[in-house]
């Protein structure tokens, strides 16, 4: 059975403060997790892959989650169903991803 797609969506010193190594290395053996992390500079930039992120289901961020317009969020990530927020509140980008029908999941109530 095929693995769904995941990326980790913030800077690197972040996610590895959010995400403890063993759950690092559990999401891995269950997801297909992009290399890399992708954080607000590089949402930033022009020179976007277009499809790259096109089979992405899961998105696991914390501190630093890039806001990302509707536009983008229907054209990057057509696939998408879930964000995880390993911090407080998601007031800073979550509607955008709300109204194009991704779940959103914060670590605050735990």
């Amino acid at each position: 059975m095929e693995k769904s797609q995941a990326i980790f969506m913030s800077d690197e010193a972040a996610i590895k403060n959010a995400y403890a190594p063993d759950i690092r290395a559990a999401l891995l053996e269950c997801l297909d997790i992009l290399p890399g992390y992708y954080d607000a500079a590089y949402f930033s930039g022009s020179a976007q892959d277009e499809t790259k992120f096109s089979h992405v289901e899961y998105v696991f961020s914390t501190w630093g989650m890039p806001a990302l317009e509707e536009a983008a969020i229907r054209r990057l990530f057509p696939n998408l169903k879930a964000v995880f927020y390993a911090a407080g509140t998601v007031q800073a980008f979550a509607r955008p991803f709300m109204k194009c029908g991704v779940r959103i999941f914060s670590a605050w109530g735990a």
